[in-house]
């Protein structure tokens, strides 16, 4: 292994944003090299020794603040343009769908109000009367003589 297996050693994870592969020129083809231009600005992401007097420290290419390399040409890119990430809510397919909601929802309370507002039918000019023979046959009155029972 390229690191050997005795004394301090380092090893150095980067993410690269504008750096070069150079894998088909180096010794250990199975390994992702990149050569990275001068004057490249790197942040520390975190540091870890799974071993003794072995190092893993992983690096992230940031983009800085004053550009130290002139263009090769003029509108060349030293930097990849920043695809900064609309939020889910300006994206115009969820503007979209939620305008379809919100219609159909205002559409099912219209559709609500004028079927809960309607007049229930009316009821049918004779109920079909239950026959209960035994209180009909048991009792009977003649209301015809309670006012002469009240005076």
């Amino acid at each position: 292994m390229y690191l050997g297996s005795e004394g301090e050693r380092t090893l150095f994870s980067v993410e690269a944003i504008n750096g070069r592969t150079v894998q088909a020129h180096s010794h250990f083809v199975t390994e992702d090299e990149i050569l990275l231009l001068p004057g490249t600005h790197m942040e520390v992401q975190s540091q870890f020794s799974p071993a003794t007097d072995l190092h893993i420290i992983h690096l992230k290419q940031i983009k800085p603040v004053e550009t130290l390399l002139e263009l090769p040409f003029e509108g060349a890119l030293l930097y990849p343009l920043e695809n900064k990430k609309k939020p889910w809510y300006k994206n115009r397919r969820t503007i979209l769908e939620l305008a379809l909601l919100v219609i159909i929802c205002i559409a099912g309370m219209i559709v609500g109000a004028v079927l809960g507002s309607k007049r229930p039918p009316p009821p049918p000019i004779c109920w079909p009367r239950r026959p209960n023979l035994i209180m009909d046959y048991f009792w009977s009155f003649d209301c015809g003589d309670a006012r002469e029972d009240l005076t």
